[in-house]
């Protein structure tokens, strides 16, 4: 048996994940700790080309602030790579419903590459579940253009499940 919290907030990058672990993961003092995060980190925003909404300089500072605090303090960590996007359905529109915005595969597959280099440099499994998503019909797994409806997460949460009991970090929950 076992508890799950989902701390998870619609719009969150990793600096608001770190805050969270900070201030309130932390401290339910958890066994396991899964990390999924990102999209919202390269959003583009006005344009296509235009830069992403925190600079690869940033998005290492945080994940390594991140990490490290996770490090300290929770001995089972999972980190979970991101999704892909729907790119037909871009450029959507931004929080305010006007401003337009993409996530880009490439920019995905970019990224996952520094979240696994990252998740190796702390000795932390890094479950990848792009290639995975992209072998399925995954436009009918999305909610939008890049965050998964409620059989997008049945999908995600299996593969979590899977992985966890892979590591021997829990036994079969279903």
């Amino acid at each position: 048996k076992f508890g799950f919290n989902n701390l998870a907030q619609s719009g969150d990058r990793i600096c608001d994940v770190y805050h969270r672990l900070c201030s309130e993961a932390l401290t339910r003092e958890p066994d396991i700790l899964v990390i999924a995060i990102g999209v919202n980190d390269i959003i583009r925003w006005q344009r296509e080309d235009g830069p992403t909404d925190m600079s690869p300089q940033a998005r290492h500072e945080w994940w390594h602030r991140t990490l490290g605090i996770a490090k300290k303090n929770v001995e089972k960590v999972l980190i979970v790579g991101l999704t892909p996007n729907v790119e037909e359905r871009q450029p959507c529109t931004g929080y305010d419903g006007v401003t337009p915005m993409w996530n880009l595969n490439k920019d995905t597959v970019a990224y996952n590459a520094d979240i696994k280099a990252w998740a190796q440099e702390f000795g932390y499994p890094f479950l990848d579940v792009m290639d995975d998503w992209m072998a399925r019909d995954y436009d009918a797994l999305m909610h939008d253009a890049t965050h998964p409806n409620g059989a997008g997460h049945e999908v995600l949460a299996n593969q979590v499940f899977d992985k966890l009991k892979e590591l021997n970090w829990i036994g079969d929950v279903r």
